[in-house]
């Protein structure tokens, strides 16, 4: 919020500094579970309880910060559907990634899927 009101950029950009700062963070926070051997389980379930517990706070938060700074409502409709479309697949990806790490106990199995997370998330 600060840097967008000390360089008083377009709303253009300024919305989506606010958007991106203002999203609960979890990608790296898994990733970096993952890469040194800590509960993954836990980690995959809190990013999901925070991204859920985001459907609700980061349109709130973003209107009020967007309003704040631009004294406008800038924000349309169309922002909505396109956050709730994306939390939604969100919801969709973990709730699958659990469902199978559930039903595939194989070991090697989860090795090999963790070797090629490392893999990905570092390339």
């Amino acid at each position: 919020l600060i840097v967008v009101v000390a360089f008083q950029v377009p709303p253009v950009v300024g919305i989506s500094i606010i958007v991106v700062t203002s999203c609960p963070g979890g990608t790296w926070s898994n990733w970096f579970v993952a890469l040194f051997n800590g509960d993954l389980p836990l980690s995959v379930a809190m990013t999901a309880v925070s991204t859920i517990i985001g459907v609700f706070a980061l349109p709130i938060n973003v209107m009020l910060l967007v309003h704040l700074v631009y004294d406008a409502d800038v924000v349309g409709l169309h922002m909505w559907k396109a956050m709730i479309f994306a939390v939604c697949l969100v919801v969709l990806a973990i709730s699958l990634g659990l469902l199978l790490s559930k039903c595939l106990n194989d070991r090697e199995m989860r090795n090999r899927s963790m070797y090629c997370g490392h893999v990905i998330g570092v390339v």
